[in-house]
Order: structure tokens, then C-alpha cells, then sequence
């Protein structure tokens, strides 16, 4: 497989590849450049260091194949702004991702970043069929259909009420997680719950 990966034979095995992303302001990431150097690529490290952030921001790489079954992803995708996640990205966010493209000549570089309300760069990208599955103890309101993400204009975000003894070491031992608290989430017909945790100062929603 490294064979077919050299720099001469990178274009001709695996296409217009991404090789590398830049990224700017977004939730986890304040500034990381990941340059990818394998077809098969692993992120390791601990919660909340950015691993989904980095996974999401590739998927929307492309443009979705014509032959392609499931969804073309955009950053709003990922990124909703929500009264449950009012910033997941600071004003100035930005992607640049860099393309594998016909051997000796530069990669191609496409900027996704913030325009007014809307996200622009897109329509350089190439195609390819690109998918995500999320993977965890439980599944993350951005990664499941959820009120909490779809119609987030329609949101109300209740007050913090603290969790019984009891019910936040229980909720603790299920989930992996030690939540201190919840806020209430409402929209009409809708209503549900938010867990929150405090860590190093900050207070984390899910």
C-alpha cells in the first residue's frame, strides 16, 4: 500500500486524495494543520480533544459523488448554532484543505470559510463518496436527529437545576461521564434534557 502512496503514484491510485487540513476556530480546535501521509489514517487521544471535529471537517471535503447513496456534507451539518451550542465555531473559522492532483503539479488548496450567515468554498471541492458513523457509549445529539439540532432557532434553554446524589452517580457510572447538573430544553411539542459537567473552569453541554 505505501507503494501505491508514493507522491508519483499518489493521483493515479486514489484520486484527487485529500492531503492535508488547516483548520481554524472550531469546537475543540483553535488552530491544528493534519497532514496526511497513509491511505488509512487513526486520530487517538482524549474526550474532547477534537478527534470528532477533525472526522467531521474531512467528510465535508467533497462534493457528493452522482453515484453516491447517502448525504453531501456541509460544516452546518456538523456545526449547527443552536440554543443548546450557541458558538461551535468563533467568527472567523476557516478550513483550508489541500488535494492530491496529477503528479508535479502543486495541490489543489480550497478555503471553507464564514460569509455573512453562509458557509462558502464549496463549489471547488472535487466529488467522492464520503460517509461518517459515529461511534459511542451513546450517540451525540449532533450525531442522531434531534430537536436539539434541527429547527435550533426554535429552542428555549431553561434554567440549571442540580442532580440528586444519587441520580449523578448513577448517570455517571452508566455514561463514563460525571455530570453535576441539567438544564431543561423546550420547543413546541418538544421537550427533553441537557446534561451538563464542569471541567477545568468551563461548563460542557450533551
Amino acid at each position: 500500500m505505501s507503494e501505491k502512496f508514493r507522491t508519483l503514484s499518489r493521483y493515479a491510485n486514489f484520486g484527487p486524495l485529500l492531503q492535508s487540513l488547516e483548520i481554524h476556530g472550531f469546537r475543540g480546535i483553535s488552530h491544528l494543520t493534519l497532514d496526511i501521509t497513509s491511505p488509512i489514517t487513526a486520530l487517538s487521544g482524549l474526550n474532547g480533544k477534537g478527534k470528532s471535529t477533525i472526522a467531521q471537517l474531512a467528510c465535508c471535503a467533497y462534493k457528493k459523488a452522482l453515484t453516491a447513496s447517502g448525504p453531501r456534507f456541509y460544516v452546518k451539518t456538523f456545526f449547527p448554532v443552536s440554543a443548546a451550542d450557541p458558538a461551535p465555531f468563533t467568527p472567523d473559522a476557516q478550513i483550508i484543505y489541500s488535494y492530491c492532483v496529477q503528479s508535479g503539479d502543486a495541490p489543489q488548496q480550497v478555503t471553507v470559510s464564514r460569509k455573512a450567515k453562509e458557509w462558502s468554498g464549496y463549489k471547488r471541492q472535487p466529488d467522492r463518496s464520503c460517509y461518517y458513523v459515529g461511534v459511542n457509549q451513546f450517540i451525540p445529539k449532533i450525531e442522531r436527529r434531534d430537536f436539539s439540532v434541527y429547527g435550533g432557532r426554535d429552542l428555549e434553554l431553561g434554567s440549571s437545576r442540580p442532580l440528586p446524589p444519587n441520580a449523578a452517580d448513577h448517570i455517571g457510572a452508566i455514561l463514563g461521564l460525571a455530570y453535576d447538573s441539567t438544564f431543561a430544553l423546550s420547543r413546541v411539542r418538544n421537550t427533553g434534557l441537557l446534561y451538563q459537567k464542569t471541567k477545568r473552569g468551563s461548563s460542557i453541554l450533551n
